[in-house]
């Protein structure tokens, strides 16, 4: 793949909501590389338009410009483009190379896994820390133990921060699909796909042709959500406080929100819960424990979590809640201790336990 192709497609796959123009795609890539020429970048577009890879349509004086899903070689395409993406990190080597190499000797032969991403590498090693995508078909309890028990390893074999989110298929799609914020799609802007990266494209093709709006986001910090924010998710996920009304907020997806009130929520918030996941549980779109968990890890929170979860086990008993006390557990997380009398009670108001 010579380089002017590369750079096309790694700035249009960096951005899959919305058609640019030639010379916006231009401007791009000179932000990301420095050096680009609009005749340069116009004239391989062309070509590459003919070999059916992107899609061109005129609107008045303008050319927009997008990748091409419905061509056959568009995934074998981009599939290319991130192992070009994943050898330049090799090339640097240093602990950021040494992490990498490790993660594809160790991982090779899980069969469950769809793909894994290095989520913003660069940016994220200059804050000594690491942030991965698991995506995995259909795995065995066991399977999953498994991959934790390997993260836990390279966490302790390096000087990181290493924290990794492990999503299902069809549970990234259906995060995809949702019209609020939610830390899945921050991870698509800046990642290379550094183990089977042609199912990683296949995956997002998929999500594409399910009508998802893959729009860019920045990462969001859930202890910066507004107190607005707050009050507004926590009702649209059937928590409302007494004499309290919340005005329009920006939505938040729930797992975002639920750690929002772990890191600043105070103790009524916090032991409800336990409550808004057992009802959210009964909803279509189902809690994600692995986006909980990720995110819990993430702010420091994961010990708090654990002793909720445990103690909602002991009320509204479930595979899902079991799984996840076990992964919580399996990553060697120490519980704290919360108030169960509390929680109870707000199970009772809340969910009619």
């Amino acid at each position: 793949m010579d380089e002017t192709t590369f750079r096309i497609l790694e700035t249009l796959s960096s951005d899959l909501s919305s058609l640019v123009t030639i010379k916006a795609l231009t401007d791009r890539i000179r932000k990301r590389h420095k050096t680009a020429y609009y005749k340069n970048i116009y004239e391989k577009a062309k070509n590459l338009e003919k070999e059916g890879i992107l899609k061109i349509r005129k609107t008045g004086k303008d050319s927009l410009t997008t990748l091409n899903f419905d061509s056959n070689i568009m995934t074998s395409m981009l599939s290319r483009m991130e192992h070009k993406k994943k050898e330049a990190l090799l090339k640097r080597g240093g602990e950021l190379g040494m992490l990498l190499s490790e993660i594809m000797a160790y991982f090779q032969p899980f069969n469950c896994l769809n793909s894994i991403s290095l989520v913003n590498p660069l940016r994220n090693m200059t804050l000594r820390r690491a942030e991965l995508l698991f995506i995995v078909n259909e795995p065995l309890q066991s399977e999953m133990l498994g991959i934790h028990s390997v993260m836990k390893s390279l966490r302790s074999a390096h000087q990181l921060s290493i924290n990794y989110l492990i999503l299902r298929v069809n549970e990234f799609i259906e995060l995809l699909k949702e019209g609020c914020y939610n830390p899945v799609r921050y991870m698509l802007s800046e990642q290379v796909a550094i183990l089977h990266p042609e199912s990683y494209w296949i995956g997002l093709k998929k999500a594409l042709a399910e009508g998802c709006r893959l729009e860019s986001a920045e990462e969001t910090n859930p202890s910066h959500m507004s107190g607005v924010d707050m009050t507004f998710n926590l009702e649209r996920f059937g928590y409302t406080e007494f004499g309290s009304h919340a005005g329009k907020g920006k939505p938040f997806c729930l797992e975002h929100t639920l750690v929002s009130a772990l890191l600043k929520g105070g103790p009524r918030r916090l032991n409800t819960i336990p409550a808004i996941l057992a009802i959210n549980q009964k909803k279509k779109r189902k809690p994600s424990y692995n986006l909980l968990i990720f995110l819990s890890v993430k702010y420091l929170k994961a010990g708090k979590l654990l002793g909720l979860l445990k103690t909602m086990n002991k009320l509204e008993r479930g595979k899902e809640i079991k799984s996840a006390i076990q992964t919580l557990e399996s990553m060697g997380i120490m519980m704290e201790r919360v108030d169960e009398k509390a929680i109870k009670k707000s199970m009772e108001v809340y969910y009619g336990y």
